[in-house]
């Protein structure tokens, strides 16, 4: 026996004696839209190369701007921040060493006198 298909503003119901929704009418939405970023500031830790770099330009994607901490590549960080750029978000480059106890207070200190509402690390480091 086929069933009929009967629609219910946005759920799809089959015409089963008990009436259940089979499956909601799915609307085709870009992921820019999902996730909307725009106004917000991301902090990535190493976001100048590699993993960081990705999260950095998907984070500019969705609108936020980026701050970048690199630790020793300014020239890869300097392209980084114009890839960004590009994308119509603003970017900030801030150069410390995470594992130099200075650098780590500096970065603590950007962290209290900005509103960053995302903080990203890909940053790591492995000690033996």
């Amino acid at each position: 026996m086929a069933r009929q298909m009967v629609q219910r503003g946005n759920i799809w119901f089959c015409d089963s004696d008990k009436g259940l929704p089979i499956f909601s009418q799915i609307k085709t939405m870009e992921t820019k839209n999902l996730f909307n970023l725009i106004g917000k500031t991301a902090l990535v830790t190493g976001g100048s190369q590699g993993i960081g770099k990705a999260i950095s330009l998907a984070l500019a994607e969705h609108g936020a701007n980026i701050v970048i901490n690199y630790r020793s590549d300014k020239k890869l960080a300097i392209q980084t921040e114009i890839e960004i750029k590009e994308l119509g978000v603003k970017c900030r480059l801030i150069q410390c060493d995470l594992t130099q106890l200075d650098s780590a207070r500096t970065i603590s200190g950007f962290l209290m006198e900005n509103n960053l509402e995302i903080v990203r690390n890909a940053w790591s480091n492995s000690f033996y």
